[in-house]
């Protein structure tokens, strides 16, 4: 269930508006898991629980085309049982408390600038720890998967800013950047200890993945009236430094630089009612590499695979028809 209301103070002249609402959540769930290691197993867990998350917004007008505003809110992800686990033991709900400032503002008529700066503080972080090792009961290897919850309280913190508009009358552009600083306090490995995985049964370091700390993008829009169609050119890039791929490791993935690119014919009459579209595009275009996933054979001790790494995808070039009738 969720309430919404806005209110505007009289004597603020419909510059300010308070924005109040609020989310009801009940969570029931129950699972069983029935079969580990392809034999019968009997474990079960039950979850039941209420909630109440609001979320507050004062805005003001500094003028006609420039906004400031606060917002308070609070939410969680709910809590469970990992089907990949030995156990099946329960892992709570992640709840969170965030606080943000921002601006919004048309510049000269054309110009879209957005800002904010945001603090999130998150307890119950839940965590997934891998270990590849022998099943208790059956003695075959497996990769096992147990998801706990980390004490205390995990910060995220960041800036996002973007800028776009018209810079001339057939070219637009826009620009991104965002700035992300996490902390997670250590947690307790729930596997047991073992020759194999000294760093099992140990408070250790752990990190929420594929967060970069670095991220920005760029895009050019330009479009070319012909007599009979338009000249539609696209090229965007996406750069982000590297960041964990797993939570129980601090090994990072590489910096990423990807190019995208696009040329259409646009729009083409062919017949009454009938336009087509003729693209040529490119993903990768400068057929960049990097390693968006990484692992170590003594990741924090897991006895993990070995040492591998997912790459990318390559260059490609594809063309596309469209009819519109």
């Amino acid at each position: 269930m969720f309430v919404h209301t806005v209110y505007t103070p009289p004597i603020l002249d419909d510059r300010m508006k308070l924005v109040l609402g609020g989310r009801y959540t009940r969570d029931d769930k129950e699972g069983v898991l029935y079969r580990v290691s392809n034999t019968p197993r009997d474990f079960r867990f039950e979850l039941s629980e209420s909630r109440f998350d609001p979320v507050a917004t004062a805005s003001y007008d500094l003028t006609p085309t420039v906004n400031v505003y606060a917002t308070y809110a609070t939410g969680y992800r709910a809590g469970g049982a990992n089907s990949r686990s030995l156990t099946y033991t329960p892992f709570e709900s992640e709840e969170v408390e965030s606080r943000e400032l921002g601006l919004k503002a048309l510049l000269m008529d054309r110009i879209n600038l957005n800002l904010a700066v945001y603090d999130m503080d998150r307890t119950n972080t839940q965590i997934e720890f891998t270990l590849v090792a022998p099943d208790p009961i059956t003695g075959n290897t497996r990769n096992t998967v147990e998801t706990v919850n980390a004490p205390g309280t995990s910060k995220i913190r960041g800036v996002e800013f973007d800028v776009s508009g018209r810079l001339t009358q057939n070219l637009r552009a826009s620009f991104a950047y965002a700035y992300t600083d996490t902390s997670v306090p250590p947690a307790l490995n729930p596997f047991p200890a073992t020759p194999n995985c000294p760093a099992c049964g140990t408070v250790q370091p752990v990190y929420i993945i594929y967060t970069p700390e670095h991220a920005a993008s760029l895009s050019l829009d330009y479009t070319w009236p012909l007599s009979f169609a338009d000249l539609r050119l696209h090229l965007d890039g996406n750069f982000a430094t590297g960041t964990q791929s797993f939570e129980q490791s601090d090994q990072r993935t590489q910096d990423s630089l990807i190019f995208n690119a696009r040329a259409s014919l646009a729009d083409w009459q062919v017949a009454p009612g009938q336009r087509i579209t003729l693209s040529v595009w490119s993903r990768n275009l400068l057929n960049e590499d990097h390693m968006y996933r990484r692992s170590t054979e003594h990741r924090s001790g897991t006895n993990a695979i070995g040492d591998y790494a997912n790459f990318n995808e390559p260059r490609m070039f594809g063309a596309e028809i469209s009819l519109r009738y």
